[in-house]
């Protein structure tokens, strides 16, 4: 199914690069020869080098995406977790310090515009996350402003949240071509869009913009240095109505199933029902230590009460409790950090790093799994990490109360091992999780793709949802 270009949704921006979104238009006095070496630097970002064109200060990709030379210049980080799939993605920031308002402000546009931004709003806000958005009359976190972007660019985001968790601002629009009384459902959709990458969404169908665009191969939107991460729970095949798609037909796209899913996922409320939570510990209490979708902790008192935040207590990945009650996380660097109670600060583990999972053996030992998707050991916090032959590859780790090491497989499945020496045998049906842990009483607590929590009373028990 292919959509024909009437115009194009977004424009997005990450420090100088931006998405420019405009409708297809010939430039044949733009071509001229292309350096090699810039050939080379837009090929290792991920994008497509086919007809790439030279303009002020940078160049085109991919029909309508802005890379400037300073961008080019920079040496990006970035993380692919997945790449040319049909699901939803997002970048690798995302707003933080939820719950959370965003104000919105609007100028130089005429009423119909700010009507569209209000009926953007109340679309997020219907859906009760714990990101809302509110309109302010001025110094909005996220300003809408008129521009003039020339023929046929309808619109420009300033890209994608930062490190910092903020989002980007100011939205720019341009009445010249939208027009000063477009269809409301459009607009709305437009400014839906674009409100959605600065909370960090990419294009539904990034990975194949003809979809939606009718570019011609390649069409690949690449990861363009802020990250492609595959949104679970989104459909396998493209989604024709997604308000995320990249290029508009100029229809209403209110947000779908699908939609309503991605967004759940990232932004869901975690005060009622068991997630949104992407690790899971037990604390010596037996109360429940989660990480959020913001990289905070969270703690429930039981599997079926309320999540509570606990402040100042990110940012980590991954999290385990020893046998004295420390709190032993991994942070955003991978590296291992301590925390004496709930309320102490982070203290850092030096020569600690790179983790992706971590736990406790019984007898203190500390148990990792690497970068490298392999276990290695720790006798104690100062000691260097061993390697352990044998023992990828794997998500997670958790270890039973008779010493049996539990670990989640590169599928989701979970596999046991008897002792670190063991091979790994396959639990059936225990998929799919992306975290595990023990709770005191022996019962297995997984996170699912959904990150929601789930419990196993044994191995060999069917996974059971909990849903408070």
């Amino acid at each position: 199914m292919k959509h024909p270009i009437k115009a194009l949704l977004c424009a997005v921006a990450f420090n100088m690069l931006l998405f420019s979104c405009t409708k297809e238009i010939k430039q044949a006095d733009d071509q001229q020869e292309i350096p090699t070496e810039v050939i080379n630097k837009i090929k290792s970002e991920g994008f497509s080098t086919h007809q790439v064109r030279k303009v002020k200060d940078g160049y085109v990709v991919e029909g309508d995406i802005f890379l400037s030379n300073q961008w080019l210049n920079e040496k990006s980080k970035s993380t692919v977790l997945r790449i040319a799939g049909t699901e939803q993605y997002r970048t690798n920031n995302l707003i933080t310090g939820l719950p959370r308002v965003l104000t919105l402000s609007i100028s130089g546009l005429p009423a119909t515009y700010t009507a569209a931004l209000d009926a953007a709003i109340a679309r997020y806000n219907s859906l009760n996350l714990r990101l809302s958005f509110q309109r302010v009359a001025s110094g909005g976190d996220i300003a809408i402003q008129y521009a003039y972007l020339g023929p046929g660019v309808l619109g420009q985001s300033a890209g994608f949240p930062n490190s910092a968790g903020n989002p980007p601002s100011p939205i720019l629009l341009n009445s010249n071509v939208i027009g000063s009384n477009p269809n409301q459902g459009w607009l709305t959709t437009i400014i839906a869009h674009e409100i959605g990458h600065t909370i960090g969404l990419r294009h539904t169908d990034y990975f194949n913009r003809s979809y939606s665009c009718g570019f011609s191969n390649p069409n690949n939107e690449g990861d363009g240095g802020v990250g492609a991460i595959h949104i679970p729970g989104t459909p396998t095949a493209e989604d024709p109505n997604s308000w995320m798609l990249a290029c508009s037909d100029g229809s209403d796209r209110p947000f779908n199933a699908n939609d309503v899913i991605a967004l759940n996922h990232l932004y869901g409320n975690t005060s009622t029902g068991s997630g949104s939570v992407i690790g899971v510990s037990v604390l010596s209490n037996g109360a429940i230590l989660g990480i959020g979708l913001d990289n905070d902790l969270y703690t429930r008192a039981t599997l079926y009460s309320p999540w509570a935040f606990v402040p100042n207590s990110g940012d980590v990945i991954g999290i385990t409790v020893m046998p004295d009650g420390t709190i032993l996380g991994i942070g955003l660097d991978n590296d291992l950090y301590t925390k004496a109670t709930l309320s102490s600060p982070w203290a850092y583990v030096p020569n600690s790093g790179d983790l992706l999972a971590v736990t406790v053996l019984p007898d203190g030992t500390i148990l990792g799994v690497g970068l490298d998707n392999d276990l290695y050991t720790k006798a104690t916090l100062s000691s260097p990490w061993a390697y352990v032959p044998n023992s990828g590859d794997l998500l997670g780790v958790t270890v039973l109360p008779d010493g049996t090491i539990l670990g989640i497989g590169l599928d989701n499945d979970l596999y046991i091992k008897a002792t670190l020496n063991s091979p790994w045998a396959l639990v059936p049906n225990s998929g799919d999780v992306i975290a595990v842990t023990v709770m005191q009483n022996g019962t297995i607590l997984g996170v699912g793709l959904d990150k929601q929590l789930y419990t196993r009373a044994t191995l060999n028990s069917p996974w059971v949802h909990v849903q408070w």
